[in-house]
């Protein structure tokens, strides 16, 4: 029976060697050898690889969010002015009807075909900022959620 440490048998071998009696890979046709892959074999590659890494590691979880946030408000700000058909065939329309009908007293009457808590949250915006465009009310519904649920993915 071997013993526990040091016992019989081979030691593995160290790392960035190929241990005894493993020939070296040779390269392309003139049987030239391979260069060693393995990062701990070659520290300067492993420090040069490394680099991008460590940046994103120093940011930390906070920082990633705030990087996240950041790309997202950079691809969102510029299509807030879009209008998408849906918008413009069903929700200006539906918005236009919750102003003129007295806000909230609108619901009583079936003008959409939305669910009642979408409908409750674009009232609520409506009422509390008048002076916001149908579009941006409509967008700020949302992106209100949006964030949350990215969060939760």
């Amino acid at each position: 029976m071997a013993e526990r440490n040091g016992g019989g048998g081979a030691r593995p071998a160290a790392p960035g060697t190929r241990g005894p009696g493993v020939p070296a890979p040779t390269g392309g046709t003139n049987g030239s050898p391979v260069p060693a892959t393995n990062p701990a074999a070659n520290p300067a590659t492993n420090q040069e690889t490394n680099q991008g890494g460590r940046a994103w590691r120093r940011l930390g979880p906070p920082g990633l969010l705030a990087a996240g946030v950041l790309v997202a408000l950079a691809v969102r700000l510029p299509l807030l002015p879009h209008e998408s058909w849906d918008f413009r065939g069903y929700l200006s329309i539906w918005y236009d009807f919750i102003v003129a009908n007295g806000y909230f007293a609108s619901l009583q009457y079936g003008f959409s075909d939305y669910n009642p808590p979408y409908l409750y949250l674009l009232t609520t915006i409506a009422f509390a900022a008048p002076g916001l465009s149908d579009l941006l009310a409509v967008k700020f519904v949302s992106l209100a959620f949006e964030a949350p649920l990215a969060f939760l993915v």
